[in-house]
C-alpha cells in the first residue's frame, strides 16, 4: 500500500476496521481500503497545511480533521465511501463535506 504526497502525519482506522485514513503535509487525506490494499479516495481538505489529527465517530458516519492551520473539518464518511465505491476507485477528489460543516479557526 503506497501513498504519495508528503509525509504521513496522522492515521486512523475506521471502527469497522476495513478502512484506514492517512493525513499528509498538504492537507490531503487518503482513504485506504484495507482488504484490497489500495487508496480508494483522496480528500483535499480546506487546509493546505499538515493534517495533525483524524478521528472517526463511533458509528463510522463522520470524520473530523485537525490541521496545522488550526482548523477543524467534519466530513460525511459514508458519502465518501459510497461515492468511491460507485466510481470504482479514486474518484474526483472525494470532497464531500457534511452539510453545515464546521471549520474553526
Amino acid at each position: 500500500m503506497l501513498i504519495s504526497g508528503g509525509t504521513v502525519r496522522s492515521l486512523k482506522f475506521t471502527k469497522a476496521g476495513n478502512h484506514l485514513l492517512a493525513g499528509n503535509d498538504y492537507g490531503e487525506i487518503f482513504v485506504l481500503d484495507i482488504s484490497r490494499g489500495i487508496p480508494i479516495d483522496i480528500i483535499q481538505s480546506y487546509s493546505t497545511k499538515a493534517i495533525w489529527s483524524i478521528d472517526v465517530s463511533w458509528d463510522d458516519q463522520l470524520v473530523a480533521l485537525g490541521s496545522e492551520e488550526g482548523t477543524i473539518e467534519l466530513y460525511n464518511l459514508q458519502k465518501i465511501l459510497s461515492s468511491s465505491t460507485s466510481s470504482g476507485g479514486v474518484g474526483g477528489g472525494g470532497k464531500v463535506p457534511l452539510t453545515g460543516s464546521v471549520v474553526v479557526h
